[in-house]
């Protein structure tokens, strides 16, 4: 199946690589979050894998470029929708969150589209918006990762529960497929996140 994001394709078995363009700035130009598309040969799944939401955590950024440079598409099946920079403008000030409105994308989901984003600043909650959309449209699983930054290593894998109980197990299974020694379950405070 081809996969499009923005305006970016991948038919069955290509790699595309480019940007999604969420917020259009006030001067016209836009914020862009750089996003690959590994879309296997064989059908599949479709696991969408997202780096700094916090600016300044580099692990998951270095991991998420080795896969787009080294996941061959005609190997795969299913697909790899990687965005290796989610908080790019957090991340071009080497900061946690974002210095334009000083939000922390990660405690900001599921956003809100331009138009009714709550302050004139308020780009950190449209881009989220505009990548949970693109989540619910193309991905069957997501990873979010995130490390300690500066401070250290960060060893630890959190899954997510879900009303749904086949949700949890899915999630459960995929953590504890990592090998990771630590491993916790949260409950998010709203059912619908």
């Amino acid at each position: 199946m081809t996969i499009t994001i923005g305006e970016l394709t991948a038919r069955p078995g290509e790699k595309t690589t480019g940007f999604l363009k969420p917020v259009q700035w006030y001067d016209g130009s836009y914020c862009k979050v750089p996003v690959a598309i590994v879309n296997g040969a064989k059908d599949g799944p479709t696991l969408w894998i997202q780096c700094a939401s916090h600016g300044n955590e580099y692990q998951g950024m270095a991991a998420t470029q080795r896969l787009i440079k080294e996941t061959d598409p005609a190997g795969l099946s299913g697909a790899l929708i990687l965005v290796p920079v989610l908080n790019i403008i957090a991340f071009n000030a080497q900061l946690r969150s974002s210095p334009v409105d000083g939000l922390d994308y990660n405690r900001n989901y599921p956003g809100a589209p331009p138009e009714k984003v709550m302050h004139i600043l308020g780009h950190t909650e449209a881009i989220i918006h505009t990548m949970v959309q693109e989540i619910q449209a193309h991905a069957d699983a997501i990873i979010d990762t995130h490390d300690a930054g500066p401070l250290g290593d960060d060893t630890e894998i959190f899954y997510c529960t879900s009303p749904d109980e086949a949700v949890t197990r899915r999630t459960r299974a995929m953590a504890f497929a990592t090998g990771n020694p630590v491993i916790r379950e949260i409950t998010l405070s709203n059912p619908e996140d």
